[in-house]
């Protein structure tokens, strides 16, 4: 399980600065790894605020190696939701030093962030939309295969120098190729 909240959130294997044979190496390891990330925006103004971050970060000398990920426009999100809140706290008449009232001014709404539309609760959580990539069923099998064929090695191996041996005590009982249950998989 991979809780991705990184900048390849769509292809978690992937690294632009790796080299093609790694990054083919790395998708095929990911195929028994199944990926939970936040959802990526799709709209036209987010890609405009990546093509904004990207041009900022190469100004600050970063070439080439910057990356989107969810921490930046969450961040921006939040600083904006903070100078809304703030703004209507010194509107009403108040100072920004009351914490409290400032703080429950940004709960319980919705407004349009550039990550999309952003829910904040009656008790300031934020409602997120996930992406969920699945993986290759058969790739997890041939993992726990091999898990069970180095299970069957050492328990030999400690047999034959009268050691006691762990055991992978996974889902399986017996060897995958062996369980009946994932014939139909």
């Amino acid at each position: 399980l991979d809780i991705s909240t990184g900048s390849f959130t769509n292809r978690p294997w992937y690294r632009p600065w790796d080299s093609e044979a790694n990054n083919t190496r790395a998708k095929e390891a990911f195929k028994v790894v199944k990926t939970i990330s936040l959802r990526t925006p799709d709209s036209e103004e987010y890609r405009e605020f990546v093509r904004e971050a990207k041009k900022r970060a190469e100004r600050n000398g970063n070439h080439g190696q910057f990356q989107m990920n969810n921490f930046i426009s969450a961040f921006y999100d939040a600083v904006m939701l903070y100078a809304t809140a703030l703004n209507e706290t010194l509107t009403a008449g108040e100072t920004a030093e009351d914490g409290t009232s400032l703080t429950h001014r940004m709960w319980n709404r919705t407004f349009k962030g550039i990550s999309g539309n952003i829910t904040i609760d009656e008790t300031g959580d934020r409602a997120s939309e996930y992406s969920i990539l699945g993986y290759d069923p058969d790739a997890l099998l041939a993992v726990i295969g091999v898990l069970k064929d180095q299970e069957q090695f050492q328990r030999v191996k400690a047999k034959s120098t009268g050691k006691k041996v762990g055991t992978y005590h996974g889902l399986y009982a017996t060897h995958p190729r062996n369980d009946q249950r994932l014939q139909t998989v």
